[in-house]
C-alpha cells in the first residue's frame, strides 16, 4: 500500500513543484540528505500537543547512537533498487558520523552529525550512459535517524524554508542546481507522516546541461528517508520520476516495517 500511494503522491506534488520556485557556489562530495540544514526552524506548538507529540508515542526512535546506525542500514536501498544497470558510485557510503549541510554559501559540506541526530546513512549510485559522450544517470539516497519525531518534524519543515534561500545550490565541485522549486501536501493525502519534493535543472561542468533534477524526502516518526536523481541526456523528466518514486516508496516501506 505505502508504494502504490507514494508513487501517486510523487505524482501530484511533481506537478505542484513544477510551478514553484524560490528566489537564488566550490563544493565538497557532500549531497543533500533529508533535513540537512543548519538550524530547525519548527517548534512544538503552543497551548497543548502538537502533530509530533501526537505520534512520538506511535513511533518512538531507537534508544542509542548504535542502535540508530543498525535501524539507519536496515532501512537503506542499494544501486539495484534504482534498477536494472545501477551500480555503486564513489564514494559509495560517506562516513555515517557526518551529514550534507547546506551552508550559508548554498553550498553542501559534509559535517559532524547534529544534536538531535543519531545516524545518517548515505550511498550514491548511478546508470552508466549507453552513448559516448553522455552522462550518467546518477541517484543518492539517505537514511536519517533522529533523537525524537519532534526534532525530525522541525528538520522537514527547515528544508522547506532552506529552498527559499538557496534556490541554486552547489553539490559538488562541478555540479550544480539551479531554479529550485519545492511541493508539498497535507499530510492526510499521504501514506507517511510528511513529504516534500524538489525539483530544478541540473548542470554538470563534465557532462553539461541543464538536465532534470529531483530531491524527494519523507518523514516517517523519527526517521527521513531522501533521495536524488541527477538526470543526463538520456533521460526526461518523466523517466527520472520513474526512478525516484518506486526508490522512494521502498525507503518509506523499509522505515515503517522497521519501526513497527
Amino acid at each position: 500500500m505505502i508504494r502504490r500511494v507514494t508513487a501517486g503522491a510523487v505524482a501530484v506534488l511533481a506537478l505542484g513543484a513544477a510551478g514553484c520556485s524560490g528566489n537564488g557556489g566550490g563544493g565538497t562530495d557532500a549531497e543533500p540528505s533529508p533535513g540537512e540544514r543548519r538550524t530547525p526552524t519548527a517548534g512544538p506548538s503552543p497551548g497543548g500537543e502538537g502533530p509530533a507529540e501526537a505520534d512520538a508515542a506511535d513511533r518512538p526512535g531507537p534508544a542509542s547512537a548504535a542502535d540508530a546506525l543498525a535501524l539507519a542500514r536496515a532501512v537503506a536501498i542499494a544501486p539495484e533498487d534504482f534498477g536494472p544497470g545501477f551500480v555503486a558510485q564513489e564514494p559509495y557510503e560517506p562516513d555515517p558520523a557526518t551529514w550534507a549541510v547546506l551552508d550559508d554559501a548554498c553550498v553542501w559540506q559534509r559535517e559532524p552529525l547534529a544534536d538531535g541526530v543519531l545516524a545518517n546513512v548515505t550511498r550514491n549510485a548511478e546508470l552508466p550512459a549507453e552513448r559516448d559522450g553522455d552522462g550518467p544517470l546518477q541517484v543518492m539516497s539517505s537514511v536519517t535517524v533522529y533523537d525524537s519525531v519532534r526534532t525530525a518534524d522541525a528538520r522537514m519543515a527547515d528544508i522547506v524554508e532552506e529552498v527559499l534561500r538557496c534556490p541554486e545550490q552547489r553539490l559538488r565541485a562541478d555540479e550544480r542546481v539551479t531554479g529550485l522549486g519545492s511541493s508539498s501536501m497535507p499530510p492526510e493525502e499521504l501514506s507517511v507522516d510528511d513529504q516534500i519534493y524538489e525539483s530544478g535543472q541540473f548542470h554538470s561542468d563534465v557532462h553539461g546541461g541543464p538536465y532534470g533534477y529531483q530531491w524527494l524526502v519523507s518523514r516517517i516518526g523519527p526517521v527521513t528517508v531522501a533521495l536524488s536523481v541527477k538526470g543526463s541526456a538520456e533521460f526526461g523528466p518523466d523517466e527520472l520520476l520513474g526512478v525516484s518514486a518506486p526508490a522512494l516508496a521502498l525507503l518509506e516501506s523499509n522505515a515503517d516495517a522497521e519501526l513497527g
